[in-house]
């Protein structure tokens, strides 16, 4: 089983021929499924649209054959005895995810390759919640945008929808300029990004692409320095590839929903505008 996107799942494929049966979905789109050399490769979609059916036909130990297919979830009545258990429940959350937390001025829209302002804000929620000079967050970890007009918790709920918790930690200049890096890759997408002014140049060699970052107050990382800064669990564990920031010391996980983090800096601040101050700026 992977978690992967698409281009790097045909790499493990191509390196790894031995894998014979790959069951992915981090892009939640259903495959047919396809062949990747003599791996097969195979996604559902997401939602419970569809259920997967792979079988493998051994003999001695020996794999024979492998047929793989998607059938369509269609035509299936609810269980009236599973919604009669369920309905106290939805409607506790439907009362939540309506509940207003805000408004905010305009569309607030996220990017994978430039500043934005959703980006932005989640960053600053995360930096002013772990009071910490530096904020990371990985962009993959967005997953919609928030609309102009008033916020309800729902919505914060589909801005971040993973059950990842905020982590402070300390780590070197040196290693936040990898980490920043990182985000250049187009798999990965830049990082939200909050307490510093970077700027990228996409054509210098790699380990040297971050040719600018300052703090708030305009001094420049230091490499050997170390600086406190907020980010989460999934990247601080290593996802998304930002293998730098799991070496990082003092890290607490304080368990808080990264959601909930969003929700409280909405509600303190009430009133939400996209706004770009020019803190990342990719040449």
């Amino acid at each position: 089983m992977v978690h992967l996107e698409d281009d790097e799942e045909k790499r493990v494929a191509s390196a790894f021929p031995e894998i014979r049966l790959m069951v992915g979905g981090h892009n939640h789109n259903a495959l047919g499924p396809i062949w990747l050399d003599k791996t097969l490769l195979v996604k559902t979609g997401v939602s419970g649209h569809n259920v997967g059916r792979v079988d493998l036909d051994f003999q001695n130990k020996k794999l024979l054959r492998m047929e793989a297919r998607l059938i369509p979830v269609k035509n299936i009545p609810p269980n009236r005895d599973v919604i009669k258990i369920l309905e106290p429940f939805i409607g506790r959350v439907k009362l939540k995810m309506t509940e207003v937390i805000g408004e905010a001025t305009d569309d607030l829209t996220y990017s994978r390759t430039v500043e934005s302002p959703l980006a932005d804000t989640v960053a600053d929620a995360f930096r002013e919640k772990g009071k910490t000079q530096i904020a990371l967050h990985n962009i993959g970890g967005i997953r919609a945008n928030l609309r102009k007009g008033k916020i309800m918790w729902g919505n914060a709920f589909e801005v971040l929808p993973f059950q990842n918790t905020l982590v402070t930690l300390k780590l070197t200049g040196a290693q936040l300029k990898k980490t920043l890096e990182r985000g250049l890759v187009p798999t990965v997408g830049i990082l939200a990004l909050s307490g510093l002014q970077v700027r990228f140049d996409r054509m210098k060699p790699s380990g040297q692409q971050v040719v600018s970052a300052l703090l708030l107050d305009g001094t420049a990382l230091d490499d050997s320095k170390l600086y406190s800064v907020t980010t989460n669990d999934f990247i601080v564990a290593g996802g998304d590839g930002f293998t730098e920031i799991g070496k990082g010391t003092d890290i607490m996980d304080g368990g808080i929903f990264l959601r909930d983090v969003l929700v409280d800096y909405i509600k303190a601040h009430r009133t939400i505008s996209p706004k770009l101050d020019g803190r990342i700026v990719v040449n």
